[in-house]
């Protein structure tokens, strides 16, 4: 098993590293008879301290938030447990375990060219459905991109699972949360083939502005053209 020279040892039962960026980590763990789970690592410094003190550090934020998406009937994986304080060596880590979700991102898919126009349809269909109703509960993901979103069984019936919940948070301007969202589905999108993004693009926002009126949806549609001009 090949760990990433780094600074942080990994977990108990570890089976590869996800991500890691310093002292920050996600890993896929399997302890003995149990399911797979991503363990989530951050280094407890003295601002991360004062931070969970004020229940604003990003454990607690990453906890939060997917209490939020359960609750709106959201796929997203859920805590297993509370967090923990872990020792690795002369510092302190917190620790949260979640659910692990097997599958791939929408970015890995897309640039290997794995979306066909069926799939591309089903999956945006379903990413609209996410954004309007996070908006229409009055909460944003600021950090809906692509590489946070993990499509399963693709090659079946697609579900789409948000990973990353440390940005949801209250926005009650609903116009306002769907614009800051769709902004961060682009910062990605837009670098992938013009018709594979079409293929998921017209769908999402057709499910996403579903609920809105006439002058909302066409004001919503003019800002979104006006900051995203070629």
């Amino acid at each position: 098993m090949q760990y990433p020279t780094g600074m942080v040892s990994p977990p108990t039962y570890a089976v590869r590293c996800l991500k890691q960026a310093g002292a920050r980590s996600a890993w896929l763990v399997e302890p003995p008879g149990q399911l797979q789970r991503t363990v989530k690592s951050w280094p407890l410094t003295p601002l991360m301290a004062l931070k969970m003190l004020l229940w604003q550090a990003q454990p607690q934020r990453q906890l939060r938030g997917a209490r939020t998406l359960a609750r709106l009937r959201i796929n997203t994986p859920q805590p297993i447990g509370r967090w923990r304080v872990r020792r690795d060596g002369w510092r302190l880590l917190v620790q949260i375990e979640l659910r692990f979700v097997p599958g791939r991102s929408a970015l890995e898919m897309l640039h290997d060219g794995e979306v066909n126009e069926q799939l591309g349809r089903r999956c945006g269909q379903q990413i609209g459905r996410i954004v309007r109703t996070l908006a229409g509960a009055g909460v944003l993901h600021r950090d809906l991109k692509l590489n946070n979103i993990v499509i399963a069984q693709p090659q079946d019936q697609p579900v789409v699972w948000i990973l990353d919940t440390v940005g949801v948070r209250p926005m009650m301007d609903r116009c306002r949360a769907l614009l800051r969202m769709f902004d961060r589905l682009l910062v990605q999108a837009t670098d992938q083939p013009v018709t594979k993004r079409r293929w998921a693009w017209a769908p999402l926002l057709r499910e996403a502005l579903a609920d809105l009126s006439r002058q909302q949806r066409r004001a919503v549609l003019r800002q979104l053209r006006e900051r995203h001009q070629p």
